[in-house]
């Protein structure tokens, strides 16, 4: 899907979604007008648990633009542009991790909703860890991000078992509810290493649903990483899966 986009981008002059100019879908002037600057995220699960990991940036009307294109216009050209804001906030992550060199972390999507892939044609968080792990582990040349740890990419050990409600237009309470028990993971995570990758973390409530899956064959979840962190204060309704 990305390069998809790109071809799209380059054959017939998209424009940028934020300032409307012809060119890329976003342009380099409006992403470097962004704030990104890598954050410390925390977030809490129904049972007090916790999860940490890292975010580019905070969620605000441009981000929220570039999200809704990302996932409902088909610009999936701005998985790179994700990708390369997280790739710098994996060196903030990494430094938290021991793992000795010849052992690999495993970057897994959190899956999206049955009948959202169905809809869009893709698994936006697949689409994100996959231009990540481009970034961080290219299969020719040398890493131009060095890590202190090795990584690898699969989007297959977790899936959604059974379907749920829209997180959209839920509160906080309701979101934590809605996903518990709707993933399933396959044993060939038991003992692995895994950092949880998503577009965008708001309650958190479906990296902790995807950890629960993991960790009920064996994962270890070292964290996430996200491109966008909603702030916590009334939730209304923003991009979903």
């Amino acid at each position: 899907m990305p390069l998809l986009s790109s071809l799209v981008d380059a054959l017939f002059g998209t424009r940028c979604v934020l300032c409307n100019d012809l060119g890329a879908t976003c342009c380099n002037q409006c992403w470097s007008d962004l704030p990104l600057k890598t954050r410390r995220v925390v977030r809490y699960g129904p049972d007090g648990s916790s999860l940490q990991g890292v975010a580019a940036i905070d969620f605000e009307p441009r981000v929220g633009t570039l999200v809704h294109a990302f996932k409902e216009l088909g610009r999936s050209v701005l998985a790179e542009r994700f990708a390369a804001a997280m790739a710098v906030s994996m060196l903030e992550f990494g430094s938290h991790i021991e793992a000795p060199q010849s052992v690999r972390c495993f970057l897994v999507p959190v899956p999206s909703r049955i009948s959202s892939i169905q809809a869009r044609g893709f698994s936006p968080a697949a689409s994100v860890a996959t231009a990540l792990l481009k970034r961080l582990e290219p299969r020719w040349g040398r890493r131009t991000i060095e890590l202190p740890l090795r990584l690898a990419s699969t989007r297959r050990w977790v899936w959604r078992a059974h379907e749920s409600a829209d997180q959209a237009g839920l509160d906080q309470s309701d979101r934590k509810q809605n996903l518990i028990c709707t993933m399933a993971a396959s044993k060939s995570a038991a003992q692995k290493r895994v950092i949880l990758v998503d577009d965008i973390v708001t309650t958190g409530a479906s990296l902790f649903e995807t950890a629960r899956a993991l960790e009920a064959v064996g994962a270890e979840i070292e964290g996430f990483v996200t491109f966008a962190e909603t702030i916590l204060r009334k939730i209304e309704k923003t991009p979903t899966r």
